[in-house]
């Protein structure tokens, strides 16, 4: 009864051992591939048992990669795989092997069977290098390529493949900047971006074996700090900001940008378009609406520009609105330009009168006198760029005419004229011809001291109002003429009650 509680007792023991060495190894196994944080020492000598023929010449060459870093199980299966690929290259193939760890009596050992075996076994001790770098595989490293951002740098490394005693090795490259791994950056070619602007870049590369244990390295940093590319002045965003009205103001907002802080903007250039052609001396960021701009589309074309002289990229914005007409007063200045009184202007005095509306009967004296430059308040409502003539006039049509208070004419007469100068342009040339065709008929109608004229006004919608004024020095013409033909009448009279006498 004791001897079987005593064998129960041992089972168990080795029950919970067997337990114990697997969780322990299995942890040691999870550490090792994640951090490797364990790290054994490798096996002194690996005792190798075989049955073929092995020549001493093969055993020796592959002795030499029998280097390990760790003694973990893994790390000892690497030499078996290793053992497998050598033989093979002698034409023997294994068909089963079997990996004995170290124990306290036993050194680590390796049970291989394959197709040349003849039944006669064999063993022979591998010793076991402990691996160490070995910098002359890669013997040399450098980095060439301009160092601005933009520009592509290239790490060039010298590799000796002879002495590589891993088939399956591999190069790895990493990109650094200021000590911290740039993501993706794992090619022998790297370009440098903005981020790098100001930071020290530096390569590294490593020579894995199938194990991914590095057994060589080199470390190449640059001794500049990467510099900035040199960037041309931009202009952003840029648009037009205001009402799309006769007499409004617009400008051209935008964000200049440029990566050289220093270099600031100046003299940047503005072009300012009607319909797609440039209008003349319209150069600064903001522009005034005139009249010609009615019915058509303001855009303006800006080309950024640094102190240094650096030109940018021309950008163009275009309003979204066609330009709409306002109520505008029709003065020789507002038509011509303020900038710019022609002598053609002096023709039309008459137009330079006061706003009170006269009748026919009504006297007033007028004196000729030439055009005065307005003053701000005359021009508040609208202005026109400078350096306009006559020729500038404005583009609006002719919609109707009025005569105010009363119409002097024929209906015939008046209609005719209507027909005429409708659609035509509201210019002084137009102005002036229509006058001298209504003051024409005005005196064919013996109307001698009757004037028409276009008086300060607001043309509406196209629609001009003509009013009439009476000239004081051809009051006395009148009445003379009037009192000639008051004695004829007399005269008439007379001799009628003469023949009724008779």
């Amino acid at each position: 009864m004791v001897q079987m509680k005593k064998a129960v007792f041992d089972i168990a023991k080795t029950f919970v051992f067997v337990i114990c060495a697997y969780i322990t190894g299995n942890v040691a196994l999870a550490q090792t591939s994640s951090a490797s944080s364990i790290c054994p020492e490798p096996p002194t000598y690996v005792q190798i048992y075989h049955q073929f023929d092995w020549f001493p010449v093969e055993q020796k060459r592959l002795m030499r990669d029998f280097q390990l870093k760790c003694g973990l199980p893994e790390d000892v299966d690497w030499l078996v795989r290793r053992t497998e690929k050598a033989l093979k290259a002698q034409g023997i193939r294994v068909t089963k092997s079997k990996l004995s760890m170290a124990t306290e009596f036993e050194q680590v050992k390796i049970e291989l069977k394959t197709d040349k075996d003849d039944g006669q076994p064999r063993s022979i001790l591998f010793p076991v290098k402990f691996f160490e770098l070995d910098k002359s595989l890669l013997s040399h490293a450098e980095i060439s390529g301009i160092i601005r951002e933009d520009e592509t740098l290239e790490l060039r490394y010298v590799l000796d493949e002879s002495r590589i005693r891993d088939p399956n090795s591999r190069v790895v490259i990493k990109w650094l900047r200021d000590g911290q791994q740039i993501e993706g950056a794992n090619k022998s070619r790297y370009k440098l971006t903005s981020e790098d602007v100001g930071g020290k870049i530096t390569a590294l590369v490593f020579l894995k074996d199938s194990r991914n244990i590095v057994y060589s390295h080199r470390k190449v940093t640059l001794a500049n700090k990467v510099g900035m590319v040199i960037s041309l002045p931009e202009a952003k965003d840029l648009t037009i900001e205001g009402e799309a009205v006769v007499g409004k103001v617009v400008n051209a907002s935008y964000v200049y940008a440029d990566r050289n802080e220093i270099d600031r903007e100046e003299n940047s250039r503005f072009v300012w378009l009607r319909d797609g052609f440039v209008i003349k001396n319209a150069k600064g960021p903001s522009y005034q609406i005139v009249p010609q701009d009615v019915g058509k589309r303001i855009s303006v074309r800006l080309t950024p520009r640094n102190i240094r002289n650096e030109i940018g990229q021309t950008v163009v914005a275009e309003m979204e609105q066609i330009i709409e007409d306002e109520l505008v007063t029709l003065r020789p200045d507002i038509l011509a330009g303020i900038e710019s009184i022609s002598r053609e202007m002096s023709l039309f005095e008459t137009l330079k009168v006061s706003k009170k509306v006269f009748s026919e009967l009504d006297e007033v004296k007028l004196t000729s006198k030439k055009m005065a430059k307005p003053s701000s308040k005359e021009t508040s409502d609208i202005y026109l760029m400078p350096e306009l003539s006559i020729r500038h006039a404005s583009t609006r049509k002719i919609t109707d005419i009025v005569f105010y208070p009363n119409d002097p004419f024929t209906k015939s007469f008046s209609e005719n004229i209507r027909h005429q100068f409708f659609g035509n342009d509201i210019s002084f040339r137009t102005i002036k011809i229509l006058l001298n065709r209504l003051n024409s008929e005005l005196r064919n109608s013996n109307y001698d001291s009757i004037e028409a004229y276009l008086p300060e006004q607001v043309v509406n919608d196209g629609v001009l109002r003509v009013q009439f004024k009476k000239f004081p020095d051809r009051v006395g013409d009148t009445q003379e003429k009037i009192n000639k033909e008051m004695s004829g009448y007399k005269i008439l009279l007379m001799g009628l009650g003469l023949v009724c006498c008779l």
